[in-house]
């Protein structure tokens, strides 16, 4: 038997930039390095406080799962693309919202209120530029276009 040429499998319309921008950014600054950051600072501390494990879920296990998301939208996974966006916004809504609290109870230096302003800022540029680059029609069409079979 003869083996299939390359040419024989669908092929997927080529990936738009932006999408490998996109999700190679919120898999690595979003997912990687915060879950690996957290996954430290649990183990460093877990002799001297108990984790509960709603924190852990959120401090690692939402990291993990962004990741697994960037990774299918890279592949071009429209559900995946969906999911993405949830957990984007999930993420740094809750990230939003700590920092709001933070700056609410008035015990912050003013280094700290600046981090916390900030945090709130990223939070919203971040998921603003993710929501508006994956709802755009164009980037839809993407996601939703057959996968081609030469021939």
């Amino acid at each position: 038997m003869n083996a299939m040429d390359a040419e024989d499998y669908p092929q997927r319309p080529e990936r738009p930039l932006g999408v490998t921008l996109l999700t190679i950014w919120d898999g690595v600054s979003v997912g990687l390095i915060p879950a690996m950051r957290s996954g430290i600072i649990i183990a460093s501390n877990s002799n001297q406080e108990q984790i509960s494990l709603i924190a852990l879920c959120l401090a690692i296990g939402l990291p993990i799962v962004i990741v697994t998301a960037a990774l299918g939208t890279f592949r071009g996974d429209d559900r995946a693309r969906l999911g993405l966006l949830i957990l984007l916004t999930l993420y740094f809504g809750l990230n939003a919202f700590q920092n709001a609290v933070l700056l609410a109870s008035g015990n912050l230096t003013p280094d700290d209120q600046l981090r916390s302003v900030s945090g709130i800022l990223s939070a919203i540029i971040t998921v603003g530029v993710n929501l508006w680059y994956f709802l755009r029609p164009q980037t839809i069409a993407y996601f939703r276009k057959p996968i081609e079979t030469p021939g």
